[in-house]
């Protein structure tokens, strides 16, 4: 057991659990309290609302209010970071000298800030590289302000990224993403930490599944692009029932989903309806267009579903193309949806899973190199 306090800024609140980066937060909070640190929880809130779940493990919770249009633009800041520069925050960091875990770029702007006092611990962590998540984010939206706005986020996103990792300690959370950082303008440690993700056991249902499945947060605009890509592309093309599953769905999305008979879309389903559709999937397919990836959503399907396919951008992150299947283009995933809508799942699968998720994503382990790093 380990005694102190931390500091942890989140730029969401980090419940529900519906996103990678909320996934992370979430679960290395509990982590740190069950390892006896006590948590100081700083998070943006702007839709949640305020999350009894989170003060069950926090030893204080704290919001704060993004400062949205162009109260959030800053000279060569990203708006990800101006709309979060809140004096609030620094202020009451400066109220002791506890470590300082920042949960992403978008949270670091008191590490901007003259007034912060920075004699202490700080660690900053990187789940992508935001520079190349918003320059491939223009690629895949049509051209208007809001391609301009994701070209012109990219570019300050590089700038702040070459001077965060320039000053501070960078945990990042897959090997990939640890090279790209090292090559930026660092002089502190870049060490590869993996995700926290409080995953289940693996625990898929014997037989075969009904339909394929497509899960995610539907509001983030590269989920809601794989969606509308499996529905034009794929699933135009065979008649296989498949259904999309995710929280706060487009219209446009909804009604593409039920254009055709063998298509839908569940909207904001809860957890556990999401885990049984997830079980009672016979192909989880995860196709990503950002290099990011949607990492829980695919490791979620490894841990109770079937068959997983996934495209090369879905798998380049932490190995994962040992334990998915792997499809790189319309045509191919096609014919693996054919082959493994009709492929029974077998235990020798299930133990591979197993083996790999206990090596590759192992909470105690993480938490113990954050905890070298921050103490």
């Amino acid at each position: 057991m380990v005694s102190g306090h931390l500091h942890i800024i989140t730029h969401q609140v980090p419940y529900p659990v519906d996103t990678d980066a909320a996934n992370d937060v979430f679960f290395a909070i509990k982590a740190f309290t069950e390892a006896g640190i006590k948590v100081h929880l700083h998070c943006f809130e702007y839709g949640k609302g305020k999350q009894a779940e989170l003060d069950k493990s926090c030893y204080k919770v704290f919001y704060y209010s993004r400062n949205t249009g162009h109260k959030g633009i800053g000279w060569f800041m990203p708006y990800i970071i101006g709309s979060r520069a809140n004096s609030g925050l620094v202020e009451r960091l400066n109220e002791d000298d506890y470590p300082v875990l920042f949960m992403g770029l978008h949270t670091v702007y008191p590490l901007l800030s003259k007034l912060f006092r920075k004699q202490r611990k700080i660690l900053v962590r990187f789940n992508r590289l935001e520079s190349t998540y918003y320059r491939e984010l223009a690629k895949i939206t049509p051209w208007g302000i809001r391609k301009i706005y994701f070209a012109a986020e990219s570019l300050f996103c590089k700038i702040a990224e070459n001077r965060i990792c320039s000053s501070y300690s960078i945990a990042a959370s897959s090997i990939e993403l640890t090279e790209a950082l090292k090559k930026k303008q660092h002089k502190q440690p870049v060490v590869m930490i993996n995700q926290f993700r409080g995953l289940p056991l693996v625990n898929f249902e014997p037989g075969k599944g009904g339909f394929c499945l497509f899960h995610g947060n539907l509001s983030e605009r590269e989920n809601e692009y794989a969606a509308h890509w499996l529905l034009e592309h794929v699933f135009n093309e065979i008649e296989i029932p498949f259904v999309i599953a995710g929280e706060r769905p487009s219209t446009t999305l909804e009604q593409a989903a039920h254009l055709r008979t063998h298509t839908c879309l569940v909207a904001n389903p809860g957890e556990k309806e999401l885990m049984d559709l997830i079980k009672k999937a016979q192909v989880n397919l995860m196709p990503s267009f950002t290099t990011a990836g949607n990492t829980s959503a695919v490791l979620k399907s490894l841990a109770l579903g079937r068959h997983v396919l996934v495209n090369p951008k879905g798998a380049q992150y932490n190995k994962l193309s040992e334990v998915c299947e792997v499809a790189s283009d319309p045509d191919a995933f096609c014919e693996a949806i054919k082959v493994l809508f009709e492929k029974e799942f077998k235990e020798d699968q299930k133990n591979d899973r197993e083996g790999f998720l206990n090596r590759e994503f192992h909470d105690t382990e993480n938490l113990n190199q954050m905890i070298k790093m921050l103490y």
